[in-house]
């Protein structure tokens, strides 16, 4: 049986990191600070239940992000951010009916294809968290054909899209549907320049390689994923690889 023990933690960490480092980087770290990066009461707070989902604090961020949502204009940008966050949290808290209507009224709200898109990607997501892997292939195949046929070359949805997909044939042992969309999700994030992504893909095409018994092939992809968290200061992957290659 495949060790997928924190598998797709990290991948969910840095797509959800998208979301919000724009924002993020335009702002101190306290409140309290004076002059132009000041945070307001709802960015630092929104700031805080992130780091708190970082941790694993599940039910602490929920309640931030639950307040914050109550009071934030829902036609803003703000709003569909930490909407998108509040669905990572349910999820992680296998609240998978609210998770399932938050990404609904984010498909709904969208404004263009692109949005459209991550929604979908979003859906997959929590049914292949729900185990409810037909439906999360489902949503996937339909957030792929939408960045095709609108010609949306974004490399880093390209890459979290083979690999979610990737990791459900891996989760149905299907070994070698799982290593070709891996290999796949891995030439994707080696166009997309980012290594989180990258160490994320050479960590999922090991554990395909594991899985199928090929251990020289997994080790190097092992090792490359600990070249790739190393150079990202991202020291608990590379632990959680290091503990995988014993």
């Amino acid at each position: 049986m495949p060790n997928l023990a924190g598998f797709t933690h990290r991948f969910i960490e840095f797509l959800m990191k998208l979301m919000v480092q724009m924002e993020k980087r335009k702002f101190s770290k306290t409140p309290y600070e004076e002059g132009e990066n000041r945070l307001s009461g709802i960015e630092y707070r929104t700031s805080s239940a992130f780091d708190l989902f970082d941790k694993g604090e599940y039910l602490k961020a929920e309640k931030i992000y639950d307040e914050c949502l109550n009071e934030i204009d829902k036609n803003s940008s703000e709003y569909n951010q930490v909407l998108h966050a509040m669905g990572y949290v349910k999820s992680h808290l296998n609240k998978f009916a609210d998770a399932r209507d938050i990404y609904k009224e984010l498909k709904n709200l969208a404004k263009n294809v692109e949005e459209e898109a991550i929604a979908i990607h979003q859906m997959g997501m929590v049914e292949r968290m729900a185990k409810n892997y037909e439906k999360a292939l489902h949503h996937l195949d339909k957030e792929h054909r939408l960045l095709s046929d609108y010609g949306l070359d974004n490399y880093l949805k390209l890459s979290a899209n083979f690999y979610e997909r990737a990791y459900i044939h891996l989760l149905n042992y299907e070994l070698k549907t799982a290593e070709k969309l891996m290999n796949k999700c891995l030439e994707y994030a080696q166009l997309c320049d980012d290594k989180v992504c990258l160490g994320c893909s050479y960590r999922g095409l090991g554990e395909v390689y594991k899985t199928n018994g090929n251990n020289i092939f997994a080790t190097e992809c092992f090792e490359r994923a600990i070249m790739a968290f190393r150079e990202a200061n991202d020291q608990i992957a590379v632990r959680e690889i290091e503990a995988l290659m014993k």
